[in-house]
């Protein structure tokens, strides 16, 4: 068995709480922190505005990821990162050892689970 701990962020953001988490410098610290030394980021929801609001000045690959995202949030943020893409319920995308997992929604859950489990 593996006993591999599972070290990651994540963005969960649903409502009023996108405002709360995009304006928030500590948690916005805490996420390019696990970003920048390797470790997973995961984003669902309306977690990408935040995620795009924390992160695009933060490293320049953070840009260069594909993503996905619940579909009414992507014009919040679409000049951000690559081209959003909406083919695909859940994208996992490495960049230089960079890891980012991002998830359209709810509806995706299992899908997202089991991707941040076999990465």
């Amino acid at each position: 068995m593996n006993n591999k701990i599972l070290d990651f962020a994540f963005y969960y953001v649903v409502g009023k709480g996108t405002i709360k988490i995009t304006s928030c410098k500590k948690a916005g610290a805490i996420f390019v922190a696990h970003y920048v030394t390797n470790k997973s980021v995961t984003v669902m929801l309306a977690g990408s505005i935040a995620l795009s609001t924390h992160f695009y000045d933060a490293d320049k690959n953070a840009r260069k990821h594909n993503i996905t995202c619940y579909p009414e949030t992507a014009n919040s943020f679409k000049n951000k990162f690559k081209p959003i893409k909406f083919d695909a319920p859940v994208v996992y995308d490495e960049i230089n050892s960079y890891h980012l997992i991002s998830s359209q929604g709810l509806a995706t859950s299992i899908e997202f689970v089991c991707k941040l489990l076999s990465h």
